[in-house]
């Protein structure tokens, strides 16, 4: 799993918030990336899904979200969050 982030990661932070939400979005996806490891995927997706509301066209709280969905085994939800992901990490390097 950790490869799988590495290799997002570059693309995942196609678009940021505004300096004053930074600090929030950090936090949130520090916490939901811990949450993980623990296993707390209640904790990771509310966390991941303040990620996404704060840096929406970014694609790290949508990558993130689904391996949190894979985790807990919801397939779907976790498709559709890969595909947002995907979406937006091909927009953010202007390919789209």
């Amino acid at each position: 799993m950790p490869y799988v982030l590495a290799f997002l990661l570059p693309v995942l932070f196609a678009a940021l918030p505004g300096e004053s939400d930074f600090a929030r979005l950090e936090s949130a996806k520090n916490v939901g990336l811990a949450a993980l490891e623990e296993s707390n995927l209640d904790e990771a997706r509310r966390r991941f899904e303040v990620v996404r509301r704060l840096a929406p066209t970014g694609a790290l709280g949508w990558a993130n979200g689904a391996i949190g969905e894979m985790r807990g085994k919801d397939a779907a939800r976790a498709k559709n969050l890969l595909a947002e992901a995907l979406a937006r990490s091909v927009a953010g390097r202007g390919s789209a």
